[in-house]
């Protein structure tokens, strides 16, 4: 068991401090059932106050003092995050909370974020065009470690797949714009050649080449022709099915010589179905009748009965087929869950500092400089 532990976990393994402390975090995510959905993620890291620190430490006291988060009341009117956070999406709101509570302590850190909201300032076009972009954007953050764990249907996966879509081409608009201005700093390498824009892309590329999307919203998770050969070959089955019932359809009207007569799939099953104007025909001696209604009148011939049991089993097997099919893409999907994870945090930095832009373009703001010589160590 050990040998699977990540290995931040591994190097404090006969620490009985380090690992009492890591019990009673395992004990009370347990409480609150939150346990496997977090540990089988495997994220951990070493806490540490002071190694390469590069942000302020406020604790709880401090940032009450201060109202950060809640004002003397436990109120968030009037607080600083209150004032500060214009960000759309939520995956951004948790960013912007983290930056207000951890203020940046290098200056030229500061400066790359000044740097960038400066930008966003002086193009209040690009600014509407990707806040509009951001909006009703989806959790991602949250779904994809829900995909990690496996707990998510087909509609959120789709929705995730929308989303992560939506911030390329986001992306790829701020990208267009940065090599057009050459543009360097934050901005310059969250578009940058070693950013996700050109990971993301051929992973997007295999989801959209693998499943049909469209079919996939209304008829539950269908793989493109020639992705899946199981699924094909029962789809294939399902589809001879169909048709055989429906020549059979057609052959019954030549029989009595009417093109009212209809196949009606029922909770009882499949049938024969005559509407109360056709009552006067004459019917096959092999139809047998089951309902006869005031509105019409239903009939079952044994190869129809054969035909449909036939159709039931081989739908019932692509049904089972589509649920393993899930699993395997959601499987494929968190292959790169790191990728996808760096991605979306690109993304709540640029939410973030277009929050940023947003309260600076208010008139009594201005920009703080800084003496780099004069700096705290």
């Amino acid at each position: 068991m050990e040998d699977n532990w990540p290995e931040c976990l591994h190097q404090f393994k006969d620490n009985s401090v380090v690992m009492s402390a890591l019990g009673a975090c395992i004990f009370y995510l347990r409480k609150i059932v939150m346990d496997k959905d977090l540990l089988n993620q495997r994220n951990f890291r070493q806490f540490s106050l002071h190694d390469q620190q590069s942000t302020m430490l406020l604790d709880g006291q401090t940032l009450k003092n201060l109202e950060i988060l809640i004002n003397d009341h436990g109120k968030t009117v009037g607080t600083l995050l209150t004032v500060m956070d214009h960000t759309v999406t939520p995956f951004g709101k948790r960013m912007f909370r983290k930056w207000i509570c951890h203020p940046l302590l290098k200056v030229d850190e500061i400066m790359e974020r000044q740097n960038a909201v400066a930008t966003f300032l002086e193009n209040p076009d690009l600014v509407e065009n990707v806040t509009k972009q951001l909006y009703d954007m989806p959790d991602l953050e949250r779904k994809i470690s829900r995909i990690h764990t496996g707990k998510v249907n087909l509609e959120t996966f789709l929705l995730v797949l929308e989303g992560y879509k939506r911030s390329q081409s986001i992306m790829k608009m701020l990208q267009s714009f940065v090599q057009r201005n050459k543009i360097v700093g934050i901005l310059g390498k969250l578009t940058g050649k070693s950013s996700e824009i050109h990971t993301i892309d051929p992973l997007l590329q295999y989801f959209d080449g693998a499943i049909d999307m469209e079919r996939s919203k209304t008829e539950g998770l269908i793989p493109r022709r020639g992705c899946q050969e199981e699924y094909d070959k029962i789809a294939a089955e399902v589809e001879e099915m169909e048709n055989r019932q429906k020549n059979y359809l057609e052959k019954q009207k030549k029989l009595i010589k009417s093109d009212l007569v209809k196949v009606v799939d029922k909770k009882k099953g499949i049938f024969i179905e005559i509407p109360a104007k056709a009552f006067n025909l004459n019917v096959p001696k092999h139809w047998k009748c089951v309902d006869n209604l005031k509105s019409c009148r239903r009939y079952i011939t044994e190869e129809l009965t054969e035909t449909s049991e036939q159709l039931s089993a081989s739908k019932l097997k692509l049904q089972e087929v589509m649920k393993t099919l899930l699993g395997f893409f959601l499987r494929k999907f968190d292959e790169n869950y790191e990728t996808w994870k760096t991605a979306v945090c690109s993304l709540a930095t640029i939410d973030c500092l277009l929050s940023l832009a947003k309260i600076s373009n208010q008139s009594n703001m201005c920009r703080p400089t800084f003496q780099v010589e004069n700096q705290v160590e």
